[in-house]
């Protein structure tokens, strides 16, 4: 590709970007994909598991914390 349609290219991609966020922001479930895993798991566990400590599980676990910890946080073992 030439220069000309690289930028026509980076533009289109950059408006598709900007519209996927701005779509998933205006459904007010966070500004990261991870943040609405919290809210799916509040609402599936009945608000057993709180927001905030589903919030931190799913960031710790993205951290690679061992399983055993998630647990005693989630559950106070």
């Amino acid at each position: 590709m030439n220069l000309p349609l690289r930028i026509l290219a980076l533009l289109l991609a950059q408006l598709m970007a900007s519209m996927g966020v701005a779509l998933y922001m205006v459904a007010d479930m966070g500004i990261a994909p991870y943040d609405s895993v919290a809210t799916i798991i509040e609402k599936l566990t009945h608000q057993k598991i709180p927001f905030h400590k589903a919030r931190i599980t799913i960031h710790q676990f993205l951290q690679g914390s061992y399983p055993e910890r998630i647990r005693a946080f989630l559950f106070h073992q």
